[in-house]
């Protein structure tokens, strides 16, 4: 067990400093601050304070850093406490590193947040009072909030070490009331305003710390406000993104360059329209952006940036003041008109935009988009982060994290591992960004192996009927040992499962093709396959056409990749030697596993096993090759339990084995040189050609050479149970997991 320090807490105090109290108000039956509509403005924190020491029984070391920026609106009087009543909205960036050491335990405890102000779960609604009093004072009040941060503690004890991470809840308790005097009512209608640094005295709740031999109790921070009347005005500022309707962002191929833009207008006008009475002092545009680490699904994969993905770019906005990390842009336009560009940093980007102006009477007034505060960017259902522009493209009209592709239908299954989102999104083949389609499942290769393979990959497209991606680069999709996983930037968008791509190698590490995996064992979809794998020796053609050997190994090794299996597995070798039957002095064919004599057959009814156990027999015994002794030692061998041997091992083909069903199907071996007589078990058919299949079959059913109408019979019979029908089998999606069949 590990001893820390308690949970610390970020006391984001907008105390109100105290300051000369002004002598009373003239009495008035309705005071200015009573007859406008509200109040509302924004106001901003900032600590950076460090500090160390100790005495003889422990000592600390911090290092303290809050920042916090908000918006406050007030649009309710109460009476009874003669208070304006609203809400507030904030974000709080919080980066605490406190050490704490005595003589059982050192802590040293990190905090770092960056979110918003809210209210505990279960509390009431956050809230804020402004406060104004007889006395001609005013203040301002906030019930308690926190924000989201991660604290991580590293303690070591004499008793036992260890760290832990948490996420906490960073407190905020901003009573102002009881932190100093009240701030001056203007006594004219007005900003409620002021600058200054405030001496946060007490404990905060980080633990005990020191100053030196003394206890730190002195934290202060600079703090700022601005608050403006509401209402009783004339005048309405409006806001439009042009072309709003159609806008998509596209991001770059580099996170700190933005690849597309859209312009934000603002226009100060009379309320419904007509020449303004005041004029703006300046125009503020706020963003709120997703940030979602990359710039797109695929890319980048390594160390991925979660910078904004919406900004105000320096160069888009020459003339504008940019802060916040690109978020917060301001300029004087030309009192009544301004522009904004904002940049699309990521291809998936999402937020909104906020607008406000400074008008030349003191007030601060807030912009409207067809009534609203805010406009999503870009043009989207409030439920969705995607483009409306992009479903219209596409016929989309489901939720963002959907995924029900139904082309090909495969197996049934719908989808292909990949939700709305992360198809509008996009990815990165061979440089250059792309789009898929909700309606049609996609597979993504890397291939490196490279022109030997585009035949055998546009086959596998043409008979899987899957939108295959197979031009990436290295570092748009990992390989083995890592995850080949092509949806990789997901964090904080809608995801259901992380899909694997296919990665094809030529590698003299395999024999022969195949498809590889150290974890499973199965054929299944994508995430089943870590590597398909072909040796660099492999001939691009064995006979047989109309396709290569090569580009059909590569194609069917694919197919094991999306779920698709062999007709069967339970073709056999053979092992051949030459026998002397009871009473003969001729040698026959004998199967050595199964110990007994055997006839080979052509279809046609032809003895070629006897004939070729002839052939080997003269050969064996021509003496214009082979001395006296080796001929009696052959001789001899051909009375012994085992046979000659002649070194031949050819495959059977069995019933529902791998030749089985379909001959024209990729997915059946063609290798099998005999089949098994029906009605002899000791009698098999020689099979002097096989079919290269090039197709996919849709039926378990024999045709061609395993027809069952086939004379003297069906070759290799039907497709074992559960197996053959091979369109059916297809399926990429890895939230599918499929027993063995």
């Amino acid at each position: 067990m590990s001893r820390h320090l308690p949970a610390p807490k970020t006391w984001l105090a907008l105390a109100l400093l105290s300051l000369a109290v002004p002598a009373l108000l003239p009495a008035q039956s309705l005071p200015w601050w009573r007859k406008v509509e509200g109040f509302q403005g924004v106001f901003h924190t900032h600590r950076e304070i460090a500090g160390s020491g100790g005495s003889q029984m422990m000592t600390s070391r911090h290092s303290i850093l809050t920042d916090a920026t908000g918006t406050v609106r007030f649009d309710h009087w109460d009476a009874q406490r003669r208070a304006w009543i609203g809400t507030v909205a904030g974000t709080v960036q919080v980066n605490h590193k406190l050490m704490h050491n005595d003589s059982a335990c050192r802590n040293d405890i990190t905090i770092v947040g960056d979110g918003p102000l809210v209210r505990p779960v279960g509390a009431m609604p956050l809230e804020v009072l402004l406060f104004f009093q007889n006395d001609g004072t005013y203040y301002l009040q906030i019930n308690y909030a926190s924000s989201p941060a991660t604290e991580t503690t590293a303690a070591v004890c004499v008793f036992g070490s260890g760290t832990e991470t948490r996420q906490v809840a960073e407190d905020w308790y901003p009573d102002f009331h009881n932190y100093g005097a009240h701030q001056p009512i203007p006594a004219s209608a007005g900003r409620l305003t002021f600058s200054g640094r405030v001496n946060d005295i007490g404990d905060p709740g980080w633990g005990i710390l020191f100053d030196g031999p003394n206890l730190a109790d002195s934290f202060p921070f600079d703090l700022s406000w601005d608050i403006q009347p509401i209402g009783g005005q004339d005048d309405e500022l409006t806001f439009e993104p042009l072309n709003y309707q159609s806008w998509i962002p596209e991001g770059a191929r580099s996170a700190d360059q933005w690849g597309n833009s859209i312009r934000i207008r603002a226009e100060l006008q009379k309320k419904g329209g007509g020449p303004p009475k005041t004029r703006a002092v300046r125009f503020y545009f706020n963003l709120d952006a997703s940030a979602v680490p990359g710039v797109a699904m695929n890319y980048p994969l390594q160390e991925p940036s979660n910078r904004p993905d919406l900004g105000f770019p320096q160069d888009l906005n020459p003339e504008h003041a940019i802060s916040n990390q690109g978020r917060h842009a301001e300029t004087p336009g030309d009192g009544l008109t301004a522009e904004a560009a904002v940049g699309a940093y990521d291809w998936g980007a999402w937020g909104s935009v906020r607008v406000s102006a400074l008008l030349d009477d003191g007030r601060t007034i807030t912009g409207t988009y067809q009534g609203a505060n805010t406009a999503r960017l870009p043009h989207r259902a409030e439920d969705s982060k995607i483009a409306d522009a992009w479903k219209d493209q596409t016929g989309f009209s489901g939720a963002d994290d959907e995924d029900n592709d139904e082309l090909p239908a495969g197996d049934g299954h719908g989808g292909d591992g990949l939700t709305a989102y992360e198809e509008y999104r996009g990815f990165y083949e061979n440089g250059t960004h792309i789009r898929t389609r909700p309606a049609r499942k996609d597979l993504f290769i890397l291939d490196l192996i490279g022109a030997r393979a585009k035949p055998a990959i546009a086959l596998f497209a043409q008979l899987t009927g899957l939108q295959v991606h197979h031009r990436l680069k290295e570092d748009e999709m990992l390989m083995f040992p890592e995850p080949h996983v092509i949806n990789l930037n997901n964090e904080s968008v809608p995801h259901r499962v992380d899909q694997h791509g296919v990665v094809l190698v030529e590698t003299a590490q395999t024999p022969y093709p195949q498809a590889w995996s150290k974890t499973y064992t199965t054929i299944g979809t994508p995430k089943t396959v870590d590597l398909v794998g072909i040796p660099p020796t492999l001939p691009e053609s064995i006979g047989k056409g109309p396709i290569d050997y090569l580009h059909k190994a590569i194609a069917h090794e694919l197919l094991h990749s999306v779920g698709v299996w062999h007709h069967g597995e339970s073709d056999y070798k053979q092992i051949w030697r030459l026998k002397l039957k009871p009473g003969s002095d001729k040698p026959s064919l004998w199967e050595r596993t199964s110990e007994t004599f055997i006839r080979v057959l052509k279809e046609s009814g032809e003895d070629v096993g006897t004939k070729l156990a002839e052939a080997l027999d003269a050969s064996f015994t021509d003496t214009a090759h082979w001395s006296p002794l080796d001929i009696e030692d052959y001789h001899n061998a051909l009375q012994w339990s085992s046979g000659f041997n002649i070194f031949m091992d050819p495959l059977v083909g069995e019933k529902g084995g791998q030749h089985s069903g379909n001959d024209d199907c990729l997915m059946r071996y063609e290798y099998a040189v005999l089949s098994q007589s029906v009605s002899d078990p000791n009698t098999y058919y020689y099979l002097d050609d096989q079919r290269r299949g090039r197709r996919l079959c849709d039926s378990p059913a024999g045709t061609g050479n395993n027809d069952p109408g086939l004379q003297p019979q069906s070759r290799h019979g039907d497709a074992s149970p559960n197996r053959g029908g091979c369109l059916h089998m297809i399926c990429v999606n890895d939230a599918i997991d499929h027993p063995a069949r």
